[in-house]
């Protein structure tokens, strides 16, 4: 098939394009729901960088980091602060985060694949 056969994106559609998933996930424990959202490229990359402790062949990800900063960037109404987070369930808490990682396409194992790439 040639290209003449086909349209091609533009760099324009695909930044216009809306392909982060967005869902509202009802808690319970809190009286409510709240919205997530995905996370961009740009902030998975953040989110494992600001995780990882060390230097050199000693860094190692902290996982109750993770778990704070998947909530922190993965919420997106209402917006949490890491205070108000503290005080909250780690129940509710790790599965908020579970759920944004699922909407991100992290799987489990993405925690330990990133230790070792950041």
């Amino acid at each position: 098939m040639l290209r003449d056969d086909i349209k091609v994106l533009t760099l324009e559609e695909i930044a216009q394009a809306t392909d982060r998933e967005e869902t509202v996930l009802d808690v319970p424990e809190w009286g409510g729901p709240v919205v997530l959202k995905a996370l961009s490229l740009k902030q998975r990359d953040l989110i494992f960088s600001l995780a990882n402790e060390g230097t050199g062949k000693e860094i190692k990800l902290n996982g109750q980091k993770l778990v704070h900063l998947l909530v922190l960037y993965g919420v997106v109404q209402p917006q949490f602060t890491e205070d108000v987070l503290q005080d909250k369930a780690f129940a509710v808490v790790d599965r908020i985060a579970q759920k944004v990682m699922a909407m991100s396409g992290l799987a489990p194992e993405a925690a330990l694949v990133a230790s070792k790439t950041f």
